[in-house]
């Protein structure tokens, strides 16, 4: 009933649903994922230290209060991202005897859950009615075993990591290389090869997408796949995607044929540095900052006891 009918916000539910009972069903592949994510929490909380970044306690009660949409001075403009509480913890024991040169952080790492706003209501949302809010939600976690000390860990690596990404991303450029090109996807080598032989008897590259491409979503447009970056051409056609983005202007390459999709064709008619969008900036954020989280990883010095297993769930039968 919070997020009403939206189609959109369904699915995205209906997917957590079915990541939430895989991992489940395969209660060994879950902890190595909490194992790396607490790994990965410890050694952000160290690097964080040695750079002095830390989250006050005003800090900490602003973004807990985000998360129940009360603000004390005045409702932002946008609507804040709803943050969940963690979906499990363990025992400290278990947590010892997991990691002994690491200390794991409480609560699991924050997880990216789409924007929400929330259903209006006539009535203020007060101090008092938030601070009932907090308490009940606070009782309500004691029947997973999570503390209210967890709770609040698990919103500080939050704030924390947002705060090391923030200084981290700032060098990540907004404009990057990008090649406009043109594609043709051939029934198989010998189509490709008749193509070519077509476009160096002078005819046009438009023309011949249209009679040959495959590719329905370019050929009614003379193969035009516009402005991309290398990351953008890798995504959508693979190793193929790679070889036209280094190809040189006015130059085809190709074919490039792929088991049960054809033979490719591309060609480049310009290169330059251009603008990226909103969405492509903040996959080459993530990027970026998964990459230098990886770094710490590899060069960390981290024992893992191998007995963990005996801490595992059982697993739970898909529905």
């Amino acid at each position: 009933s919070f997020f009403g009918s939206d189609p959109d916000i369904l699915q995205e539910l209906r997917n957590l649903q079915l990541q939430l009972e895989t991992q489940l069903a395969n209660p060994e592949l879950l902890g190595r994922d909490v194992l790396d994510s607490m790994i990965l929490q410890r050694l952000l909380m160290v690097e964080a230290e040695r750079q002095g970044v830390s989250v006050s306690e005003a800090e900490l009660e602003t973004e807990v209060q985000r998360n129940f949409y009360y603000f004390p001075n005045g409702t932002p403009t946008s609507a804040p991202t709803l943050t969940p509480p963690p979906t499990m913890t363990l025992d400290p024991e278990a947590q010892a005897n997991l990691i002994p040169t690491v200390t794991a952080s409480p609560g699991p790492s924050p997880t990216n859950i789409p924007p929400s706003t929330p259903v209006a209501t006539a009535t203020p949302y007060t101090l008092d009615a938030y601070q009932q809010d907090y308490k009940e939600f606070i009782g309500s976690l004691s029947d997973f075993r999570i503390s209210e000390n967890d709770f609040l860990a698990f919103i500080e690596i939050g704030i924390l990591e947002a705060k090391m990404r923030e200084a981290f991303v700032a060098d990540v450029e907004r404009e990057q290389e990008q090649v406009f090109s043109r594609v043709i996807l051939a029934e198989s080598d010998e189509v490709a090869n008749e193509v070519l032989e077509r476009l160096d008897a002078g005819e046009s590259w438009e023309q011949l997408a249209l009679e040959y491409s495959q590719d329905v979503s370019t050929s009614e447009a003379g193969g035009e796949v516009g402005w991309s970056t290398l990351t953008d051409l890798i995504a959508r056609y693979g190793q193929p995607g790679l070889a036209a983005f280094a190809a040189p202007e006015g130059e085809v390459v190709g074919p490039f044929a792929l088991e049960g999709a054809g033979s490719y064709l591309f060609i480049v008619e310009g290169r330059e540095l251009r603008p990226i969008s909103d969405e492509a900036y903040q996959l080459a954020q993530d990027q970026a900052f998964n990459a230098w989280l990886q770094g710490l990883r590899d060069e960390a010095d981290v024992t893992i006891v191998e007995d963990w297993q005996q801490y595992l769930p059982p697993a739970v039968p898909l529905s």
